[in-house]
């Protein structure tokens, strides 16, 4: 694991369930994770909220668990709509995910994690 993933581990502490936080842990673990695209996007809330509502309503539909979704939609709710979010993709053998933080880098705000 790189120190830029111990960096994204350390600003989830506390900020999404211990499930989640397993599932993100594990997939920063493998061997075979890398990040998607090399450098993080650029979201403004009110962009990105719609997207994952539209995850969570598909994956209720089709039974697929996104570890993290709801907590994450929660605390996207409570920002203002301009607020920027960064979002760091990983993909590796086994998962899927991405950790999104405040615009600053400091503020964790939560991850969503599927397995493969």
């Amino acid at each position: 694991m790189s120190i830029e993933f111990n960096a994204l581990l350390d600003v989830l502490t506390g900020k999404v369930d211990a499930e989640c936080f397993s599932k993100v842990r594990s997939l920063l673990v493998d061997d075979g994770v890398r990040l998607v695209d090399g450098a993080p996007t650029q979201e403004k809330v009110k962009d990105l909220l719609p997207t994952l509502r539209a995850r969570k309503e598909n994956s209720s539909r089709t039974g697929k668990k996104i570890f993290g979704l709801s907590g994450l939609i929660e605390t996207l709710t409570r920002l203002s709509g301009q607020d920027v979010v960064l979002g760091y993709g990983f993909i590796s053998p086994r998962a899927a995910g991405n950790i999104y933080v405040a615009n600053d880098g400091r503020q964790g705000l939560g991850a969503v994690v599927v397995d493969r």
